[in-house]
């Protein structure tokens, strides 16, 4: 199961690989989980080589300590990026900005159309 407040450390591209990355993790005294994503999970079915992710999960206060395990495991080209919280918080910024624009503009057409009415 993964952590609460997890993030993606790093993602394998077999079942077999993440299990043996959780593993590693868990005996290191990380918490980690894994699941799969791909079209076939998303329906309920097998996992398709090549076309499922395994992302690998690990609570977010150990990220560092989590990198290093899978690092000297894997190497570092399969872990995930570092989480940009600067860019996460500016795109939920832009977002809220669109939805209170669409819906000023949609309340604005409501108003006219009431006008125009009558």
């Amino acid at each position: 199961m993964p952590p609460r407040n997890s993030v993606a450390v790093a993602r394998a591209s077999d079942a077999i690989t993440a299990s043996i990355w959780v593993d590693a993790l868990r005996r290191a005294g990380i918490d980690a989980g894994v699941f799969e994503r791909s079209e076939s999970a998303a329906l309920g079915g097998a996992a398709m080589p090549g076309f499922s992710v395994f992302p690998v999960l690990v609570d977010r206060e150990h990220l560092g300590t989590a990198r290093s395990v899978i690092a000297d495991l894997a190497g570092a080209s399969v872990l995930e990026p570092l989480p940009d919280h600067e860019a996460e918080h500016a795109s939920r910024r832009r977002a809220l900005l669109f939805a209170a624009v669409l819906v000023g503009a949609i309340l604005v057409a409501g108003l006219l159309a009431r006008l125009a009415t009558g």
